[in-house]
């Protein structure tokens, strides 16, 4: 039996979008037909029936019955029906609010957790529903229980990445648990928000959350969810937590929290779209990375130059934490050395740069460049830059097996770090979900298509 929305129709409204309103559904099936269990709930939860609505039920029979819709989550019995209907408070097309709810582990647990943060922070077009964290769950706990969201959630925050390091749990398999928890998600019919994971102060442990970060933007990339890296203003740009943000070394202040949860409703509301940026071991040199050769293990990176119009290279030995700067007059570069990509393949080109100073109006360009010079492919092309941090990034599919980075900074003056702690190459078929990949739903096995 299928539930049909254009039959769903409202007869009233109301500037107060707290008053009740009035809905009719009409359809071809008789008005019992109308009232088996499941076929109504789609009408409500399309629909986010809550307290003080209406809903006028008319059958081909010419019967009709209404009833006031009743908090969410009670059981209430039209009139006319043997069968006890639920009905949700979810968001409608008439713009009421859209409920949220918080899925994961104690990061989403806490009591002044982010999640309350991103509701007040929405001025009124959220409301809270739930906080569905678990202190200590694993990306295989969650997917173990996915019952736990209320049917019809309008949004679902998604986090897990510490407690899966913690259980040295491989970057596919995590992968995995979090594709599949996404594709679970919108098969119920909710709206999923993928939250790359927070800093941790272990080094062995955060080195493995960038690699599930990376899985993760990429499974949210594939699927089409809203995915949001808004940690990044609470690390050292290590994957450590910056000092001051934590209370541990897995957890954030209260005041961390209000600020990322403040930070993703902005995110939400502005359509961005978070970036994954490799955490590096203790030389601050990203592990595996195809732009960085520090041949001789010593935290240099051997394969850095820069013109003359570089007026200033300061912490050259590029240890943790350390970072180029360049004073650019009127034109300067910062280059690295040739390296190898593989042609047919498709790469993420990462960038983080901190603007400090300008003098004047600067361009920057932030590319990376073939043998041939028309082959290149641009994070920044010529912008005119602002002060403070900016992520960018581009992807492409090689078309040439030699490559080089380069930054271009030109005008009257502009300082900048280009902190290669935060500069990153990502081959995305090494950190895509397999089609087919299987995973369980307490006990019971499944498989992405």
């Amino acid at each position: 039996m299928s539930f049909n929305k254009d039959n769903f129709i409202p007869t009233s409204t109301s500037a107060n979008s707290n008053a009740g309103k009035v809905f009719q559904y009409k359809d071809d099936k008789t008005l019992n037909e109308m009232l088996v269990p499941g076929y109504f709930n789609l009408a409500a939860e399309s629909y986010g029936l809550k307290d003080k609505d209406v809903v006028m039920l008319i059958g081909n029979d010419g019967v009709s019955t209404s009833q006031a819709a009743v908090t969410d989550g009670a059981e209430v019995t039209l009139t006319g029906s043997v069968n006890g209907l639920r009905v949700s408070e979810l968001s409608n097309s008439n713009n009421r609010q859209k409920s949220v709810v918080g899925f994961g582990d104690s990061l989403t647990a806490f009591t002044n957790g982010f999640i309350k943060w991103f509701v007040y922070g929405s001025d009124g077009a959220f409301i809270f529903r739930l906080n569905a964290g678990v202190a200590g769950n694993t990306t295989q706990n969650m997917l173990d229980r996915l019952d736990d969201i209320p049917a019809g959630s309008s949004i679902v925050t998604v986090m897990e990445g510490t407690n899966d390091a913690s259980a040295s749990v491989t970057p596919l398999q995590h992968g995995i648990n979090i594709k599949a928890i996404l594709v679970e998600m919108l098969n119920a019919g909710h709206s999923p928000i993928l939250i790359l994971a927070p800093p941790i102060n272990d080094a062995a442990e955060t080195l493995l959350v960038s690699e599930y970060n990376l899985y993760d933007w990429k499974s949210a990339n594939d699927l089409g969810v809203q995915c949001f890296n808004v940690w990044d203003s609470s690390s050292d740009g290590l994957g450590f937590w910056a000092a001051g943000t934590n209370i541990d070394d897995f957890h954030p202040t209260n005041e961390t929290e209000k600020t990322t949860g403040l930070s993703l409703y902005d995110n939400l509301k502005n359509t961005k779209f978070g970036l994954p940026l490799n955490r590096n071991n203790n030389f601050g040199i990203i592990p595996n990375s195809l732009m960085i050769d520090d041949g001789n293990t010593d935290g240099v990176p051997d394969n850095f130059v820069k013109n003359a119009g570089v007026t200033t290279l300061t912490d050259t030995s590029l240890g943790l934490g350390n970072t180029f700067n360049i004073v650019a007059s009127e034109f300067a570069f910062l280059r690295t050395d040739t390296f190898n990509i593989e042609v047919g393949k498709r790469y993420l080109f990462a960038c983080r740069v901190l603007i400090n100073a300008i003098t004047s109006t600067t361009n920057l360009d932030v590319y990376l460049e073939g043998q041939n010079d028309s082959i290149r492919y641009y994070a920044i092309d010529g912008a005119t830059v602002t002060m403070g941090a900016t992520t960018v990034s581009v992807e492409f599919t090689a078309t040439d097996t030699d490559m080089r980075m380069l930054m271009i900074g030109s005008g009257s003056g502009i300082n900048f770090d280009a902190s290669l702690a935060q500069i990153t190459l990502t081959p995305l078929d090494d950190v895509t979900v397999p089609s087919g990949a299987e995973y369980t739903v307490n006990g019971e096995t499944r498989s992405l298509l």
